[in-house]
């Protein structure tokens, strides 16, 4: 020390306040993680919704782009079993929505319940163009459950089903509908595999889908076909979540659930439909308004 040294001022050292830990939240679009001070959790309600990152895919390719999330599978083998509802944009649902005609009316479904919205799913696929960035973002969020195969309901989850195999590369199935001798009662259609497929389910962890889920009776059908024949169900997944009916039932079993977009939907039981009680007529989906 020099001869000043006595006289130099001794540095205070300032007493620091421990502040909080700042927490913060982001969310991967695509992978459907949180991050809450800096530790990755699963987000409960995970966004799909299409961004800059799938714009322009029907030029890539669906195998391209989903070689560059690869790394997301080490994540989503980790996480638990939970439904995880999807919620999209406003913007994604009007678009699915209009490649589906959206009709208001009186309309038995395929489960039973009553509705007053129809859609005419036949049309989703006419322009595999414009479906096909829906049919990515799906796939981007399938993915990480490490599927073996996808299996569909004919007709349009059966073809969902081959469209989101090819992206991922593995196998493709589908079941076939078997309408019930009488019409009474919910859910009492059921769906059968194949006779030429059915052993080759056995012990395949496979990813069931659908266009549209509003009660969920072709891919309860489907589900219960597979578990039938030895297949482990990992998720169930769809464009378009009509309403909340489906998901309780998932939730019971533990399978998580998947969607694009999802579209307010009521549904009821013949005994309370408001639309019968109003003596409003059944309308043909299959007629032209």
């Amino acid at each position: 020390m020099g001869a000043n040294a006595e006289h130099e001022p001794v540095p205070h050292r300032r007493a620091i306040r421990r502040q909080p830990r700042r927490q913060y939240r982001w969310r991967d679009r695509g992978c459907g993680f949180s991050r809450v001070s800096g530790r990755d959790v699963f987000a409960r309600v995970r966004v799909h919704a299409l961004n800059d990152r799938c714009e322009g895919m029907h030029r890539t390719g669906p195998v391209g782009i989903l070689r560059r999330v690869r790394g997301a599978a080490e994540y989503g083998r980790r996480r638990l079993h939970h439904v995880g509802l999807v919620v999209a944009s406003p913007e994604v649902s009007e678009n699915l929505l209009s490649l589906v005609a959206p009709r208001r009316g009186h309309f038995r479904l395929e489960s039973g319940h009553h509705s007053g919205l129809w859609l005419d799913l036949s049309r989703m696929f006419i322009e595999p163009r414009r479906v096909q960035p829906f049919v990515v973002n799906l796939a981007r969020a399938i993915q990480p459950y490490d599927v073996a195969g996808v299996c569909g309901p004919l007709v349009g989850g059966a073809l969902l089903a081959q469209m989101l195999a090819s992206a991922l590369d593995v196998e493709f199935f589908f079941t076939e509908r078997e309408l019930p001798r009488a019409r009474d009662g919910l859910y009492g259609v059921r769906y059968r595999l194949p006779d030429g497929v059915q052993a080759a389910v056995r012990g395949r962890r496979i990813a069931i889908v659908d266009d549209a889920i509003s009660a969920g009776s072709a891919v309860r059908g489907t589900l219960a076909e597979l578990e039938a024949h030895g297949a482990e169900t990992a998720v169930v997944a769809t464009l378009l979540l009509l309403g909340s009916a489906a998901a309780p039932y998932f939730t019971e079993r533990g399978l998580p659930l998947e969607a694009v977009a999802r579209v307010p939907l009521e549904l009821w039981v013949p005994a309370e439909c408001p639309l019968c009680a109003s003596g409003a007529p059944f309308e043909d989906p299959s007629t032209v308004a």
